[in-house]
């Protein structure tokens, strides 16, 4: 599992997502397996951000939010030839149907 707790200045975070966007990606797919897996979860914690010990945000998926995040996700994977991420996103999406 990817680390969701990101020590980052809250000035800093919108340069974070820029420069994280792979991490951003594969948390999208593993935040979206985890719901489709589990139908009891409504949503699911994808970022946790801390400055000085002190959480200032937090960003969820909800059930919703998977479509939009996994074709996000794929147009993000499929230039890189990430094939392998490309067949989990649709597996995912094909559990969504």
């Amino acid at each position: 599992m990817i680390s969701i707790k990101n020590k980052v200045e809250p000035e800093k975070l919108e340069d974070w997502f820029v420069e994280n966007k792979e991490l951003v990606y594969l948390r999208s797919v593993e935040t979206a397996r985890q719901l489709v897996d589990n139908k009891d979860l409504k949503e699911e914690i994808l970022f946790e951000f801390y400055w000085n010990d002190t959480i200032y945000s937090k960003i969820f998926m909800s059930r919703k939010d998977i479509k939009t995040a996994m074709e996000k996700a794929l147009d993000y994977f499929i230039p890189l030839e990430m094939f392998e991420k490309a067949q989990e996103i649709k597996n995912i999406t094909d559990l969504l149907e």
